[in-house]
């Protein structure tokens, strides 16, 4: 793992793969710079052709909530700006699952409006159905 400092004016530039991990921890200002806020731009270059093991099927970016701090160990003692630390990784990974939610709702409104969507949906209506008749005969 490589850390890079965000020293103003500063560029990063590295390859991102199916592997190449990265992100950023949270910015936290001090009270006299909470006016500030972090500028980023990221621009993405594409080769017409790359070997077979460094290529993956189309998706988007999947974004991957950071985990607990490493000093949360058994017997360490929460401190107010632990506990806040962790109001706040609990917001983020509750917003994360929302967005989630409506990525997934959409897909599935998308697919439903499909002719394979109604399809299922009619076989689905009619399974159900079939159920349906066969509980209420025994």
């Amino acid at each position: 793992m490589v850390e890079v400092l965000p020293l103003f004016n500063r560029c990063v530039i590295f390859e991102t793969t199916e592997r190449s991990w990265h992100g950023f921890r949270r910015i936290t200002l001090p009270a006299e710079r909470a006016a500030d806020s972090r500028r980023s731009v990221a621009f993405y270059f594409y080769t017409a052709a790359r070997p077979a093991q460094e290529t993956a099927p189309t998706h988007s970016t999947v974004y991957v909530d950071r985990g607990l701090p490493e000093r949360f160990v058994p017997g360490y003692m929460l401190t107010p700006s632990d506990c806040d630390e962790l109001a706040a990784l609990v917001t983020d990974h509750i917003g994360h699952n929302r967005r989630l939610y409506r990525d997934i709702e959409h897909l599935q409104a998308e697919l439903e409006s499909t002719a394979l969507g109604r399809l299922v949906r009619a076989v689905r209506r009619r399974l159900t159905r079939r159920r349906a008749r066969a509980a209420s005969t025994v």
